[in-house]
């Protein structure tokens, strides 16, 4: 099972409520994290247990 992990985006609201809708059939999970800290601590330990994660955040510091 694939895993989504994001923390309150405005910009991709839709996308991953159309992921948590199509979930069953993608077969990922959608989870929406408190914080960076919590999403990013989330993909890890998907990473441990051999899943694939990805993590979506709206943190200004990473744009350029």
């Amino acid at each position: 099972m694939k895993k989504i992990t994001e923390i309150k985006l405005r910009r991709i609201a839709n996308l991953l409520v159309y992921f948590a809708k199509h979930s069953t059939e993608l077969s990922i999970a959608v989870e929406q994290a408190e914080d960076e800290i919590s999403a990013i601590h989330m993909a890890i330990a998907s990473w441990y247990a051999g899943g694939r994660a990805m993590v979506a955040t709206s943190y200004p510091g990473y744009r350029n």
